[in-house]
This record gives C-alpha cells, sequence and structure tokens, in this order.
C-alpha cells in the first residue's frame, strides 16, 4: 500500500527572470506533520499555490493521492484543505456565516459540518460577533476551520502562527497536533517561528532559494542538535576503547563519517582530552557541538552570510 500523500518531481516555477522553484522533489507520507523551513522568497508559498492548483508550474509533475492527470488532480484536490498566506473571510459576517458560505460554495451537503468545524477550533460560542472584531488569533483559528469543511486527509497551511502573540501560538501549534491525532490528518505547515516548529513537526524540509537543500525527522534531527562532544581522531576503534575503558561510557556513537558524538563529560571535556592522549590517539578535532533548529537550519544554508 502506498502512504504517500503527495509528491513532486523536478517541479519548476519561474516569474520573468527568477527562478521560484527549481526542480524541487518533495514526498509527503501519510500521517505525518511537515515543519517546511525557508526564508521569505524561498519558494514555500508558490510550492503552495503549485500544489493547490491556484497556480500552474512551468515543468515537472504534481502525484496527490497516487494521480496526476490534470483532471485527476482536481478530483484529488477535494481531498485537501489549504489556507495560503491570509484566510480569506467576510468581516462584516459571523464564524458561523462565513462558513456556511463556503460549505455552499464549496457544494458540501452536510449542513452539520460547520458546527462540527467550529468546535473543532473553539469558535462554537462566538455567536453574532463579526469576524472584523475578531483576534488575529480566532481569524487563524477560522481560517483552519474553514479548511475542515471537506473532511480533508491533507492540510497545507501557509504561515498559521505569523503575527500571534505567544497564547495564540500555542492554541494553534496544539489545534494542529489535535487533529494530526484525532482526524489522522497529514500536515505540511510553513513557520517563520522555528522554535513552533519543532514543537509541533515530525518530518522537515529545508527550501532555500528555491531547492530542496534538507529533508530530516524530528528523530535524526534532535540527534544531530543534542549537546555533545564531537571527536575526530585517527582511529575509531581505539578512541571507542578508550571512552569505555577509562571513561567508563558506552553513551557515545560513531557517525557514518567515522567521528565519535560523546554525549557524557559535556562539563569536562579536558578528562575526555587526557584519555585519548593515553591511547596515544591522534586528536584532529574536538569540541562541543549541538543546535537549536534556527542554529541547524543557518549552518545547513551556509551560515549568517546567506541568511
Amino acid at each position: 500500500m502506498n502512504d504517500y500523500i503527495l509528491q513532486t518531481i523536478g517541479l519548476t516555477k519561474k516569474y520573468a527572470n527568477m527562478v521560484a522553484l527549481d526542480h524541487v522533489d518533495i514526498t509527503i507520507q501519510k500521517g505525518r506533520i511537515y515543519g517546511f523551513i525557508g526564508q521569505n522568497g524561498a519558494g514555500k508559498t508558490t510550492f503552495m499555490r503549485l500544489v493547490s492548483g491556484l497556480s500552474l508550474p512551468d515543468s515537472g509533475d504534481i502525484i496527490l493521492f497516487g494521480k496526476t492527470q490534470k483532471k485527476e488532480l482536481e478530483k484529488q484536490r477535494k481531498r485537501m484543505g489549504c489556507m495560503i498566506e491570509y484566510p480569506a473571510l467576510y468581516p462584516y459576517m459571523t464564524a458561523r456565516d462565513n462558513l456556511e458560505a463556503m460549505r455552499i460554495a464549496q457544494g458540501i451537503p452536510n449542513k452539520n459540518v460547520v458546527e462540527d468545524c467550529l468546535k473543532i477550533v473553539g469558535l462554537h460560542d462566538t455567536g453574532k460577533k463579526k469576524v472584523q472584531n475578531f483576534s488575529l488569533g480566532m481569524k487563524q483559528r477560522l481560517g483552519i476551520a474553514a479548511t475542515l469543511l471537506g473532511e480533508p486527509e491533507f492540510l497545507m497551511l501557509d504561515e498559521p502562527t505569523n503575527g500571534l502573540d505567544p497564547v495564540s501560538m500555542v492554541e494553534i501549534r496544539e489545534l494542529l497536533k489535535k487533529l494530526a491525532y484525532e482526524k489522522q490528518l497529514t500536515i505540511l505547515v510553513s513557520s517563520h517561528i522555528l522554535s513552533e516548529l519543532y514543537q509541533l513537526a515530525t518530518n522537515y524540509i529545508f527550501l532555500h532559494h528555491g531547492k530542496i537543500i534538507k529533508e530530516i525527522s524530528k528523530e535524526r534531527l534532535d540527534e544531530c542538535c543534542k549537546k555533545h562532544i564531537f571527536i575526530l581522531v585517527d582511529d575509531v576503534s581505539r578512541a571507542a576503547m578508550a571512552l569505555e575503558r577509562v571513561l567508563n561510557t558506552r553513551n557515545y556513537k560513531v557517525m557514518p563519517d567515522q567521528s565519535i558524538q560523546l554525549y557524557d563529560y559535556i562539563d569536562d571535556m579536558q578528562k575526555v582530552i587526557l584519555a585519548l592522549n593515553e591511547q596515544k590517539l591522534s586528536i584532529k578535532n574536538i569540541g562541543l557541538a549541538g543546535d537549536n533548529l534556527e542554529d541547524y537550519f543557518i549552518n545547513t544554508i551556509g551560515g549568517m552570510g546567506n541568511v
């Protein structure tokens, strides 16, 4: 059984002389929350517009729920919910009337879905209050409610926490976690606030100047970012022996590049150096390592000079 919700192959989009997306290959697997990370102008919104059908690619393929032909894509997009940039809402209408108008426009026969969606996002008790009097967080939650009207299997959300206060950010984050868990939704969400994405996503996609430069799982990211002593020596086997016999620790990993990540003795690196020297090892590099998501992203794109 194919667990892929979305695949893009060589997806490319140009505007005048600018390449917004450059042969982008992405695979979105069912049941995961993907954090879409990139600076302004990196191509995140362009990608979402292409997948949602709001714009057409210059080249490349979009495979949605296993379908790629134009008519088939139109049908499969009904299984998606999208909020790209700011939610399109009627300011002089209530939350309930907004969703009702959208339900009718989309030809959704189930009238109960409006009340269900309002309850999911916590706006069922807003009564006759007009959307123009909503806080930004309430508007964002209503925008998310609108994406749920068609009972989608896949959500794409572009900067849903942009401009929100810390409390509203937490509300949106917990709402998305709830949707992923209770509704079994797959979610692709972009955000500039990487600390929020770190607490939400199960996978991360880094986009820089229209190109995918990194895809990484939360587990692998945690492994890369975890504070450790980075060790590079001339003989990995002897170094491992020194760690186990001299320092009495097995809390380390030998990486594919033959470096060692030691998770003990973080505050006593000198003891590690002495243990390695006792074994006559040549230490090529040693130091503290480990980043947060922001640091990891900056390092991945080549440092602050490329921010």
